[in-house]
C-alpha cells in the first residue's frame, strides 16, 4: 500500500487492518493518536487546496481512482504446522512465473490484480485475498491461486 501511495502521488492510503499511509512520508501509521495528527494536517491540505482554488485538482483527482473488484478476507482451515510450510510452497511455485511480494504471505501481481496468501498469526488458518481490475480478472485470478493451494495442499 506504502508503494501504491508513494507512486500515485497519493495523499493518503491505508489497508483492511487499519495502518495508515500518508504521501511523501515512509512510515507506516498504526496508532490512533497519530492517525487523527495525519488526518488533521491532511484536511489542513485540503482547506488549504479549496480556499486557493485548486477544487478542480481535487476533483479530477478522485475521477481518476480506478474501479477495483476485491474479495473479503477468505480464511481456509489449515493445521498451525503446516500453514507455514505452505506458504513458502507457494512463495517457491509463483516466483518462478510471476512477480512476487513474499513479506508475510506471498502477494502474486498479476497483470490487471493481485492475490494473497498468508498464513494466520492467531488461527489455524490461511488467509487470502484478491483484487483487480474487473470481475472477471478477479475470478481468473483467484482460480489460479486457489487451483495451485489445492495441489499443495491435498495431503492436508
Amino acid at each position: 500500500m506504502l508503494g501504491t501511495v508513494v507512486n500515485t502521488l497519493a495523499i493518503a492510503g491505508g489497508s483492511l487492518i487499519g495502518l495508515m499511509f500518508r504521501g511523501r512520508i515512509s512510515v507506516a501509521y498504526h496508532q490512533t493518536v497519530l492517525h487523527a495528527i495525519g488526518l488533521a494536517v491532511m484536511l489542513i491540505g485540503i482547506t488549504s487546496a479549496l480556499k486557493s482554488g485548486d477544487i478542480l485538482l481535487i476533483i479530477f483527482s478522485l475521477a481518476d481512482i480506478p474501479k477495483t473488484f476485491t474479495t473479503p478476507e477468505i480464511r481456509v482451515d489449515c493445521p498451525d504446522h503446516l500453514k507455514f510450510s505452505i506458504v513458502k510452497k507457494l512463495v517457491n511455485y509463483f516466483k518462478e512465473r510471476y512477480s512476487v511480494i513474499d513479506i508475510d504471505g506471498v502477494r502474486v501481481l498479476f497483470d490487471g490484480g493481485w492475490g494473497l496468501v498468508r498464513a494466520s498469526n492467531t488461527q489455524p488458518a490461511l488467509v487470502l485475498r484478491f483484487e483487480a481490475c474487473s470481475e472477471t480478472r478477479l475470478d481468473e485470478i483467484r482460480e489460479i491461486v486457489e487451483s495451485r493451494l489445492r495441489e499443495i495442499s491435498e495431503p492436508v
